[in-house]
């Protein structure tokens, strides 16, 4: 299930965040198929190999290690994980604002990139979803009984659940568009749905 969320933020804060990033964290940049661990195990229901980003957070006790998305076996909670020098600034507040968040990620999807249908691994959790970049081609799909599709705007920020239905993410358009993603454990759920803020 997708929920819009009560919260807003700066479109211009967000992007400077993520062009800061680009400029002084280049060493911490991932590529998805030049640093995964397998990739020829990649799920053929996914095209992903062009999507890249940056790690906000780790498990590794090497800040300068590239934290990638497929680099762990999906199970670690919120207690496994350490700032990287990236929580500062825009990604700092809305960190701050959640409760334990963990595996954090700004991702960028070049065109035509789509995840296929996922659900959540353990522990229990729901993402929120910040679209930086973003245009009228890029939805998340929720598999739920009567299917569910949001495009992401700009200036809105959700919480995706896939702890009973399975979702999709799909960039549609000739555009790169960039995302943050954080993990919250499921228990804290309607303490989200419940916010009115600004980040």
């Amino acid at each position: 299930m997708i929920h819009k969320l009560n919260l807003t933020y700066n479109v211009d804060e967000a992007v400077e965040y993520f062009n800061t990033l680009k400029k002084d964290f280049n060493y911490l940049h991932w590529k998805y198929l030049e640093h995964h661990n397998e990739p020829k195990f990649i799920d053929s229901k996914n095209i992903i190999d062009d999507i890249n980003g940056w790690g906000l957070q780790t498990i590794y006790n090497d800040p300068t290690f590239p934290y990638h998305p497929d680099l762990d076996p999906h199970d670690e909670g919120p207690e496994y994980f350490k700032d990287t020098p990236m929580v500062f600034g825009f990604f700092k507040r809305l960190k701050n604002l959640l409760k334990q968040p963990f595996r954090s990620f700004l991702i960028s999807y070049p065109p035509n990139q789509k995840i296929g249908k996922w659900q959540s691994h353990l522990p229990k959790h729901v993402t929120v979803i910040i679209p930086i970049i973003t245009n009228d081609k890029v939805c998340l799909i929720s598999n739920q009984e009567n299917t569910q599709t949001v495009i992401l705007e700009k200036n809105n920020i959700y919480l995706l659940d896939t702890t009973k239905y399975s979702a999709e993410f799909q960039n549609n358009s000739q555009e790169t568009v960039t995302i943050i993603i954080a993990s919250v454990l499921l228990e804290y759920k309607q303490e989200i749905l419940d916010m009115k803020e600004f980040i």
